[in-house]
């Protein structure tokens, strides 16, 4: 059985390998794949085995966690919380807090590189839009204070890293607000501290794909999705947005995105290389925050309206399974990571 999986898995990968959005083969997951749920409302992280999708570990961090990230090297998992100014490192392999670093602000978002978790820290200040990126030596578990400066990170609200060390900022700040320039995102090369782009839109959102040559980028004020190549340095594409988006999620093969609508119970299935919606996932509540799992079978969504995650089956576009987990679950993050 294992040598006709293998050989079914290879002929997947290598009939893909040629398309556009080409998927990256990882190797097989030592620590069997988790899904870790923040909960918002009760201080705590939800551990749920995605092969029986039962909650198998309720970690207590002792206050709100507001965002997370992976290491798949260093098998961690990073929960930020920006009302107590802390990330608490979680053991992938046993679930067990194995440090708290105190930060000297609040982390808005993280994002995890080879040797770095990159966070963005808005000081305790009076100085509209004084945030910066600081960072954790993850073979230290230390702070590095103030990585860039500037102006370069002021008002970034989100950050995704690829596997070469360069960040990829955005901000939800208006163009046209407090004399802000329109030049957004930010591409911030991690190395030499310099812009290496900028777009004129206003963002909330960004993903990303699996083959890390392309960024989606979610435009919060006007409602819509981008494609922006990053070798060419420009957006290829904007479709409007059908409702207002609440999370979005990327396929492993970097084909597909599912849209959460902030209003309603609805996932929207996007065809990235046409731009184009295709279907609709009917779900129990709105939706928090969404993620796949690595063969694309799978669509795990929290309501934190009912204090459950939702199994979505992505072929029958049903909800198989209500998980319940802790109060006012909200980031979601696979481990491994999904690509």
């Amino acid at each position: 059985m294992r040598i006709v999986n293998f050989i079914s898995f290879a002929a997947v990968f290598w009939s893909v390998s040629a398309c556009e959005h080409e998927p990256i083969l990882k190797s097989p997951p030592e620590v069997p794949a988790k899904l870790y749920v923040a909960n918002s409302g009760d201080a705590t992280v939800s551990v749920i085995n995605t092969e029986r999708n039962e909650v198998t570990e309720t970690i207590d961090i002792g206050f709100s966690p507001s965002a997370m990230a992976v290491s798949s090297e260093r098998k961690s998992v990073y929960v930020a919380s920006y009302t107590s100014k802390r990330v608490v490192v979680i053991d992938a392999e046993t679930d067990v807090i194995k440090n708290t670093i105190v930060l000297p602000g609040h982390p808005c978002h993280l994002a995890v590189g080879d040797d770095m978790a990159y966070i963005i820290v808005d000081p305790d200040s009076t100085v509209f839009n004084d945030a910066y990126i600081g960072g954790i030596k993850l073979d230290q578990s230390t702070f590095a204070d103030s990585l860039y400066f500037d102006g370069k990170c002021n008002s970034l609200e989100y950050l995704v890293c690829d596997k070469n060390g360069t960040l990829y900022g955005a901000s939800e700040l208006f163009p046209t607000c407090y004399g802000a320039p329109p030049f957004w995102p930010l591409i911030i090369n991690t190395k030499t501290a310099m812009v290496i782009s900028r777009c004129g839109i206003s963002l909330g959102i960004l993903k990303l794909s699996p083959n890390e040559k392309l960024l989606y980028l979610v435009d919060s004020y006007l409602e819509c999705l981008s494609t922006f190549d990053i070798e060419a340095k420009k957006i290829t594409l904007t479709t409007p947005l059908k409702t207002r988006l609440a999370a979005i999620t990327l396929s492993s093969t970097g084909r597909q995105a599912y849209i959460a609508d902030e209003a309603g119970n609805y996932l929207f299935e996007f065809n990235l290389a046409q731009h184009a919606y295709e279907d609709s996932i009917k779900v129990n509540a709105p939706v928090n925050d969404a993620v796949v799992t690595r063969d694309d079978r799978i669509i795990y969504a929290s309501h934190s309206s009912t204090n459950t995650v939702a199994v979505v089956d992505i072929k029958t576009k049903t909800v198989g399974k209500e998980v319940p987990v802790g109060e006012k679950p909200d980031a979601l993050t696979l481990f491994p990571p999904p690509y």
